[in-house]
């Protein structure tokens, strides 16, 4: 829109967008209340306020509204928006800041480029203080992820904080940390975490503000959701002897690898290290059981016990390491020199020893230490199942998905119409019907409707 003077020269300019035509859609029940494992039957109208039929992408999914607290529909910056009033990617959400992306950077990507786009990843919060709960800055924890192998520091701020990224792919993993300060190791130092349910750790907990939190928001409604499935979701098959994934590769790259399978059964672990297990001493002081490793940046023993990664969980219990049954164990790796450790940071200032056993599951009995915590990730993708119900079901099988229909591809035919059906399952209470839309010419479209289940 452009204004112009009567001499025909620009005095203001304006960008206008125009909002392009809405689709209707129409979501049809034959009723609006229902009983527990019942046949319900949608019939769904799609098109313009011209009567035409736009072509159109279209997802559908059917979800127990009552599982979650926040009944609002969340915008991309986090925040809970009105659905009925910005359902549409229009101006409201182009003024919405947001920690994921920026808008500048959108308006200007190369729509044909390949490239992988990298999203800010999620942070858990805490801080780090010592004994007589004293914050110290400019401390350093070096935290270490068993499933993925993953080695990463951070620097404390100001009152000992710190954030921890919790990156997209990451499941639920053990994550095993050190405490640093002025380049030495801190033994009375502990973690305190904010309130996160998906976090489990020993100690107090503290909660600094009350700033919304994807990652909180998230673990909390998680457990429930995936109990829900968790009756008709079928565990993969396991073979026998079966290795996970990185343990195998974690002994191959250490300095020196002791098979003990090529040896007589030893009677304890001691005797394993005193005999077979070269440059790592075990020694008793005091009635403490100690073991040090020759490091050869230093020409010298350790003066502390190093760490342990037993069947892939990083512990500092060399209790729990001298109490294996050298029978059950196959090898043992050794990692001293700096070529090796230099990836551990400061979990490899005393040596690592890498232990594989032949334990069935081991890493779950493993005793997590004090300086372990359980962070909770992201749920793996799970092949949706649609119960039927027929008369050979076990009636006794709970039936408490969350979501009890999604279908991310729906045919709608020539007419702009589709029917679909499917039956409630065992939770009662109200249910969101949502379907979301795309037209080929790029106008998005969301719909909902409730309806009840009850016994």
């Amino acid at each position: 829109l452009t204004l112009f003077t009567a001499n025909n020269d620009v005095l203001a300019g304006r960008l206008v967008y125009l909002q392009p035509d809405p689709v209707q859609v129409d979501i049809n029940l034959t009723k609006t209340n229902y009983q527990t494992r019942q046949a319900v039957d949608l019939a769904i109208s799609i098109k313009d306020l011209w009567g035409n039929i736009p072509p159109s992408k279209v997802t559908l999914s059917v979800y127990n509204e009552d599982l979650f607290e926040n009944k609002n529909k969340v915008a991309i910056d986090g925040s809970s928006i009105d659905s009925g009033n910005h359902e549409a990617p229009d101006d409201y959400w182009i003024t919405q800041t947001s920690e994921v992306f920026q808008w500048n950077e959108i308006f200007l990507m190369d729509k044909s480029s390949d490239s992988k786009r990298i999203l800010t990843p999620s942070y858990f919060r805490g801080k780090v203080v010592f004994a007589g709960q004293k914050e110290t800055d400019s401390t350093y924890v070096t935290f270490y992820l068993s499933k993925e192998d993953l080695v990463y520091g951070v620097n404390t701020r100001k009152g000992g904080e710190f954030e921890f990224p919790l990156f997209i792919d990451f499941g639920d993993d053990d994550v095993f940390y050190t405490i640093q300060y002025n380049n030495r190791s801190v033994k009375d130092g502990r973690i305190i975490l904010r309130d996160y349910p998906g976090i489990d750790v020993p100690g107090v907990k503290y909660t600094t503000d009350t700033t919304k939190d994807a990652y909180g928001v998230f673990s909390k409604i998680r457990k429930t959701v995936a109990k829900s499935f968790s009756y008709h979701t079928e565990e993969p098959v396991k073979i026998k002897g079966e290795k996970e994934t990185g343990k195998e590769d974690l002994v191959i790259d250490s300095d020196f690898i002791v098979n003990l399978k090529k040896y007589v059964p030893f009677i304890n672990m001691r005797e394993v290290i005193k005999e077979v297990v070269s440059l790592v001493r075990y020694r008793n002081v005091n009635g403490k059981d100690l073991i040090s490793v020759f490091l050869d940046e230093s020409v010298s023993f350790s003066r502390e016990s190093p760490l342990y990664i037993i069947d892939g969980v990083m512990t500092d219990s060399t209790s729990y390491f001298l109490s294996l049954e050298p029978s059950r164990v196959s090898r043992i790796g050794v990692l001293k020199s700096p070529a090796k450790l230099q990836r551990f940071g400061s979990l490899g200032v005393n040596g690592i020893i890498i232990v594989e056993t032949e334990i069935p599951d081991h890493a779950k009995a493993i005793p997590r230490t004090k300086r372990t915590l359980r962070i909770m990730g992201l749920s793996p993708p799970a092949k949706f199942s649609s119960q039927g119900y027929s008369p050979e079901a076990d009636s006794r099988i709970p039936d408490l998905r969350s979501t009890i229909y999604w279908n991310p591809k729906c045919n709608i035919n020539e007419k702009g119409m589709a029917n679909i059906g499917f039956r409630t399952s065992d939770g009662i209470g109200t249910y969101t019907i949502r379907l979301e839309g795309l037209t080929e010419d790029g106008r998005f479209f969301v719909s909902e409707k409730n309806f009840t289940v009850s016994n």
